[in-house]
């Protein structure tokens, strides 16, 4: 049977994709059982072209609210401004969701508006409302007023994003995974990807807001890492299942399918990684 192309649902929004430059940055958004990741890279990029290691992600965890929120801009500086601007009236003012369209919208109306032409901005996040019934949703905002939450478990925006979406629409986006270690290490790969095509990205950090405990946990950065690096597997084995498909073997099983099989069984690094927060304590 034929594969369907499967577009996820920020495809509208691809023409508002930032600028190459010399930067390539990445936010992704994912959705797992009871919760939600945000990952991103580590530097950001100013005004005036230059780069700096850098904390992307704006989180908190309060009484009401948990979030966690981060950036990908042309000027680092202004678009770090707006969103603390709404992570603190997200924080003092968010109980329904409608309020934090609203308060999105608002904020981003007036920052846009002090500008002559607006840096290229757009934000990746994830919010949990807490109570009786906590319920977690995943968002991208892109000034001056959109807001769009994203039902279908995936994002990824800046400028990496186009090689993250390619390789999750062709890979991932057919079977959609919420267990927690699936996803992250699907991120991880997707990570890779976008670092192997730009060495300018650099670095991640993550999050993960999870409902059952109603708290917000820092991933462990050394396990992103290393799933990153052994990401290279996956590769390996999609090469030369790649090649057993296109040979004409005539039926025959002794040259590549075993080798693919072989292969996968060997992934041990990637699929030995398990993913923790700062605590130790397994997503």
């Amino acid at each position: 049977m034929p594969l369907k192309p499967c577009p996820h649902s920020l495809s509208h929004l691809k023409s508002q994709r930032l600028p190459k430059r010399r930067s390539m940055s990445i936010n992704m958004g994912r959705l797992i059982y009871n919760g939600a990741v945000v990952l991103a890279d580590s530097y950001s990029y100013l005004a005036d072209g230059t780069s700096r290691k850098d904390r992307k992600i704006l989180h908190f965890n309060g009484v009401n609210v948990a979030f966690a929120i981060a950036d990908a801009s042309d000027d680092a500086d202004a678009a770090k401004a707006l969103i603390s601007t709404i992570g603190h009236r997200f924080a003092n003012e968010a109980q329904q969701w409608k309020k934090i369209e609203e308060i999105a919208k608002s904020e981003m109306t007036d920052w846009h508006r002090a500008f002559r032409k607006a840096p290229a901005t757009i934000f990746t996040g994830a919010a949990m409302l807490k109570g009786e019934k906590p319920s977690v949703r995943l968002f991208s905002m892109i000034p001056p007023r959109t807001i769009s939450f994203l039902e279908d478990g995936y994002v990824a925006n800046g400028a990496g994003s186009w090689i993250a979406n390619l390789v999750y629409d062709m890979l991932f986006s057919s079977h959609p995974q919420r267990d927690p270690q699936m996803v992250l290490r699907e991120c991880a790969y997707l990570l890779y990807r976008v670092k192997e095509a730009n060495v300018f990205c650099k670095g991640v950090e993550g999050y993960v807001l999870d409902c059952k405990s109603q708290t917000l946990r820092h991933l462990d950065l050394r396990d992103i890492r290393d799933a990153v690096n052994a990401s290279f597997q996956l590769d390996i084995v999609l090469w030369m299942a790649g090649l057993a498909m296109i040979r004409d073997n005539r039926g025959s099983s002794h040259n590549n399918p075993p080798a693919v099989d072989q292969l996968i069984a060997r992934c041990d690094k990637m699929r030995a990684i398990v993913f923790r927060d700062v605590g130790g304590t397994p997503i």
